[in-house]
């Protein structure tokens, strides 16, 4: 079977609206964007990389009515893949969607205080127990069925913000507390959504819950998908790193059934991080589909154009873990400026052909809990949506909190708990 290699390239005015609103003033190379997807660069691309598969932008979150030119504009580059026989991914945003489009309707995720969860600058989290959010995704996966797209990819399947703290006998509430929720929980085991943070039988039911929410949420997708012959994906982020049962609100084992391949988003750059992606290794042998890797070194708002060692790194280890390699494409930030990839210094990928360590990444005890721990685990829980949402909307406080790696240490670090 010929190997997949994928570019993970969001572009078009879009993407452009989208940094101009996840963003503060930022400096866009728009040119980069609105050419992406041309001719000359993708046959430029297979011609570097063997490509296979594009996961395209198709909808960021916006309001149908502004992302009107967004749909054009991706009908109007489909041609180009076709011609050149390289499968195209349709990118629909997941669980948020851009607030002040969707201001004044109820399909917001809330905490226990009632305050709407952002999920970015400018973004606001979606409950998928709510109809009408349910309905705006589920919407626009129907309408990317029916453009020339291979497979439908629904990003950022998150449920309600994560804990910010978990322990044995305590977990603040976190997820999402609207009364679509609540209903929800009361019918399922008989007793109200735990609000006032969880117990320790009560965090297994709420686990249950919430990846139960989001399986029903895609078996929905995978039905419509299925009816229009599309390929159904989701970005799983890195399920052997973070528990997703907590942190994302998605049991594996319980979606993988809907989805035709795994992609892994993930902050393992091999450049970076010594032993990459190694950790994948027992997984990706023992899957029957394939399994796609994005990989970053620093994050997005954080990356540099890649290096041709960047790029070199990448391909020697999707062969020797045999992963398909996903190229990040876009979003990178070089002298502060906003870009899509430049190929024009790139050369085709040099494989290192020495063996790679196998790093075996064992998940954490649940930690157990003090008084005080308690006590600020409990103001977090009342407060960490306010408080999240004057960092990312404030310029200042913003800029002071990526200057102090506070992003980046989020993402690096290992959360993946034994949750049995």
């Amino acid at each position: 079977m010929k190997k997949r290699i994928g570019m993970y390239a969001w572009g078009g005015p879009g993407t452009i609206r989208l940094l101009r609103t996840k963003y503060h003033q930022p400096k866009i190379d728009e040119k980069s964007f609105l050419s992406l997807y041309e001719e000359d660069y993708w046959r430029k691309a297979k011609d570097l990389f063997g490509v296979t598969d594009a996961w395209l932008t198709y909808s960021w979150g916006f309001s149908d009515e502004r992302e009107r030119e967004d749909y054009t504009f991706i009908q109007s580059k489909l041609p180009t893949f076709k011609k050149l026989k390289i499968a195209c991914h349709g990118y629909v945003q997941g669980f948020n969607v851009v607030t002040a489009d969707f201001s004044g309707q109820d399909i917001f995720c809330v905490d226990a205080k009632g305050h709407v969860q952002p999920y970015s600058k400018g973004r606001s989290l979606t409950c998928p127990n709510n109809p009408q959010a349910a309905k705006i995704i589920l919407d626009r996966v129907k309408r990317a069925c029916q453009e020339d797209f291979s497979s439908i990819f629904i990003d950022n399947i998150i449920f309600g913000l994560p804990p910010m703290y978990v322990s044995q006998d305590f977990v603040p509430f976190y997820g999402c507390a609207c009364s679509y929720c609540q209903d929800s929980f009361y019918k399922t085991f008989h007793y109200p959504l735990p609000i006032s943070g969880f117990s320790a039988k009560t965090i297994k039911d709420f686990l249950f819950f919430r990846s139960m929410s989001t399986q029903n949420f895609l078996r929905k997708a995978h039905q419509l998908t299925q009816k229009f012959h599309k390929q159904l994906g989701v970005n799983l982020y890195d399920p052997f790193i973070h528990a997703p049962e907590l942190f994302f609100g998605y049991s594996l084992q319980k979606i993988e059934p809907f989805l035709d391949y795994l992609l892994i988003e993930n902050h393992a750059h091999p450049a970076r991080v010594p032993l990459g992606n190694s950790h994948l290794l027992q997984f990706i042998q023992r899957q029957e589909k394939t399994v796609f890797v994005v990989s970053y070194k620093n994050g997005i708002g954080f990356e540099e154009q890649f290096t041709q060692h960047d790029i070199d790194s990448i391909f020697s280890e999707s062969s020797h873990l045999s992963y398909a390699p996903c190229l990040k494409t876009t979003e990178f930030t070089t002298r502060g400026e906003w870009h899509a990839l430049r190929l024009a210094d790139l050369k085709k990928p040099k494989l290192d052909l020495k063996p790679v360590r196998h790093a075996l990444i064992k998940n954490k005890a649940v930690p157990q809990t003090s008084f005080l721990q308690k006590k600020i685990a409990m103001l977090e829980q009342n407060h960490a949506a306010v408080v999240l949402n004057l960092l990312y909307e404030n310029r200042w406080l913003d800029f002071c909190v990526r200057k102090l790696g506070f992003y980046q240490k989020q993402l690096w670090s290992i959360k993946d708990y034994n949750l049995d």
